[in-house]
């Protein structure tokens, strides 16, 4: 007789393999990374607040380094992840000899190898060792998922996903464990876990409506609503501390405006929907009609969100998810993917995921879901080729249709659906991992930023379709054998076949070279930054936004604008009284007015900028760096001689553009050479 314990052996020695495998891919590209480096430019910013934490204790209320005269309101940010740096860098330096540089380098890939572990068995727990195993080793080696979690990218993105992971996990395991005191610590730890990612991402709330769409479903297809005090202490557990640890959530503003109607709104809007639900079904010739009641209160709900939506367009406009200014247009991460993107991120683990996705909810709950569903898939992976044939609008106006149609169809079937106490566990991660996939993957279509949160969901779903066709070989051929054969050769067709689309074959080339440090190893930017390091005390340097944060920590100098993008209209500026002004005079207003004392041009500002179009320099500007060869450089440092007919202009710290002409100034002729 088998042994228990030796049955799990082999699936969990698996599974250990598959992070080891996970977390040495990730730190392939530690060995190029320049010291004091990162791979991308926020990471310089977490890096700023978690020095400046570990110095000082806790972050000012204002950082008067970046964003002058005015400063950068750290209260409107949402910062755990530079605390989470500099308490690890606290802990691990009792012990071991490290920096904080080795800590924010390394904590991301750390965190994503963990968020796989959580998820990995989870899956096993609930869907056994076969799909826990295929998900975890696609999500290992998926260039997509590689990109932002690598050792140097530093940036929150890991650490949000992981969050993410131990919210939904262990929400999921309350709803499966019948002894109540374990429910009750699940909730809680769950409602934990949702207040620490409220405290570090605007944008996590996106990664709660999963949640939100399982109590939906929940509310829609019971007959009895017997859960209501478990809910409520969810809720408890991270909307008032959000509320009262936050300032984002309380007077949120620019970027943070809608954050507290993300993360704080849908939760009390559920839980009013519950109780009001309640209360209304005490009335005895309404208890008949629960269904109808719940499903008229969600749409109203609903209603009342499309309201909302519709009059808040004018400031959603530019924000990372409405696009509609120069400034979000000109950040590449922002584009629009494209279908050659996916393949080369996801290989083909997007196709069968999205049809696995769909045949399973066909075989489930027909086609209200799986039509709109198969629309909105087409039209996000397959933008560009239906794009072509049926142009851009009307690709738009599918995929908008879709959405609505597959929101709508999922509170149809919820309401034509029901469920009990005996409903299968497998039932609402399914839920989860479908809304995971319709969330992200709609964000990803405008944004392909947002890919790196598809590749769990996409994942999970080509597992399930693996496992399901082997299930098929193996009882077709009453043959166990050839349901293993048939799983091992579809893994290496995914993995490895340039027809299926190959993607392990790209895995370590996405930790090594998808992205490359910047400002790079000996490069004339590095460089310039080590001169002003060097021989600048006190200064502010005006520069194009993309070097803010590079500036602070490499230069040690004083900043203006940086890619935080805090105060967007100031970019604006920037870009139209240093680019396109005809006189130095209003130039030299402006950047007194910022308390600049020096301007760096560089390869990123126009060849007609203003700076550019005299290289010699004006009277006002004196040539710093380089000391040779000024006028033929690429990179030019002018120190700024104001005299006493320059004042400054309240107008140039407007926060909101004064008129059209006050928006950013598209730049032309702009040379990619240099940096990359």
């Amino acid at each position: 007789m088998q042994n228990p314990r030796s049955k799990h052996l082999v699936p969990l020695l698996l599974l250990i393999s598959i992070l080891f495998l996970a977390f040495w891919i990730r730190i392939q590209s530690a060995e190029t990374l320049p010291d004091g480096q990162f791979l991308e430019n926020d990471a310089y910013l977490y890096y700023w607040q978690a020095n400046t934490i570990v110095e000082q204790g806790n972050l000012p209320p204002r950082d008067m380094h970046r964003w002058l005269p005015l400063g950068r309101d750290n209260g409107l940010m949402l910062s755990l992840y530079s605390y989470v740096l500099a308490w690890t860098y606290r802990a691990v330096h009792l012990f071991f000899n490290i920096t904080l540089y080795d800590v924010s380098i390394y904590l991301p890939a750390i965190c994503f190898v963990l968020g796989l572990a959580i998820i990995s068995f989870f899956l096993y727990k609930t869907y056994g060792a076969l799909v826990a195993n295929i998900t975890g080793l696609l999500i290992a080696t998926l260039p997509g998922t590689i990109g932002r979690s690598t050792v140097g990218f530093s940036d929150r993105d890991s650490w949000c996903l992981l969050l993410a992971i131990c919210v939904v996990v262990t929400y999921l395991i309350a709803l499966q464990v019948q002894r109540p005191r374990e429910r009750l610590a699940w909730t809680l730890i769950s409602g934990f876990f949702t207040l620490l990612g409220g405290l570090s991402w605007e944008g996590f709330g996106v990664f709660v409506l999963m949640i939100y769409a399982v109590e939906l479903w929940r509310f829609l297809t019971r007959a009895e609503d017997t859960d209501l005090l478990y809910y409520l202490l969810w809720v408890c557990c991270f909307v008032p501390l959000l509320y009262v640890l936050a300032p984002a959530y309380r007077r949120g503003e620019f970027f943070a405006t809608h954050v507290a109607a993300l993360m704080l709104v849908p939760p009390l809007m559920i839980l009013l929907l519950r109780v009001l639900a309640l209360l209304l079904l005490r009335i005895s010739h309404l208890r008949e009609q629960r269904r109808n009641l719940t499903l008229g209160l969600t749409l109203t709900s609903g209603a009342i969100f499309v309201i909302y939506f519709l009059t808040q367009l004018n400031t959603l406009a530019g924000t990372t998810f409405f696009r509609d200014t120069p400034l979000m247009r000109s950040i590449s991460e922002l584009n629009d993917p494209h279908f050659l993107f996916w393949i080369g991120r996801y290989g083909s683990v997007f196709i069968f995921a999205s049809l696995m996705l769909i045949v399973h909810v066909y075989q489930n709950y027909r086609l209200i879901l799986a039509i709109p569903l198969s629309v909105f898939a087409l039209t996000t992976f397959g933008r560009q080729p239906v794009s072509v044939l049926f142009g851009d609008g009307f690709c738009g106006l599918l995929f908008g249709l879709s959405v609505c149609a597959s929101c709508l169809g999922f509170l149809y079937t919820a309401w034509q659906h029901r469920d009990d106490d005996q409903t299968p566990q497998t039932t609402y991660p399914y839920i989860v991992f479908a809304m995971w996939f319709f969330l992200w993957v709609g964000l990803s279509r405008d944004a392909m930023r947002y890919d790196y949160f598809v590749g769990i969901p996409l994942a999970f779903w080509t597992a399930i379709l693996i496992t399901r066709v082997s299930k098929f070989i193996e009882n077709f051929l009453e043959n166990t054998q050839a349901g293993r054969i048939a799983t091992a050769a579809a893994l290496v067709l995914v993995l490895f076949w340039a027809p299926a689309g190959g993607h392990a074959r790209f895995s370590v080339y996405a930790a090594v070279q998808m992205r490359t440090a910047t400002p790079g190893a000996n490069t004339p930017m590095l460089q310039t930054f080590d001169w002003m390091k060097t021989h600048l005390k006190d200064a502010v340097v005006a520069a194009d936004w993309r070097f803010g944060s590079q500036l602070n920590v490499l230069a040690n100098v004083k900043t203006i604008t940086d890619q935080d993008h805090y105060l967007p209209n100031w970019v604006s500026l920037h870009n139209r009284y240093v680019h396109s002004v005809a006189t130095p005079h209003e130039t030299l207003r402006y950047l007194k007015t910022h308390q600049a004392t020096h301007v760096l041009i560089t390869p990123y500002d126009p060849h007609n900028a203003l700076l550019n179009r005299n290289p010699l320099g004006y009277s006002h500007f004196k040539p710093v760096y380089p000391e040779t060869d000024f006028a033929r450089s690429p990179i030019k440092l002018w120190e700024i001689l104001y005299t006493d007919d320059i004042q400054t202009d309240a107008k140039y710290l407007a926060t909101e553009p004064l008129s059209p002409q006050t928006d950013i100034t598209p730049i032309q002729d702009r040379t990619d050479a240099f940096p990359p």
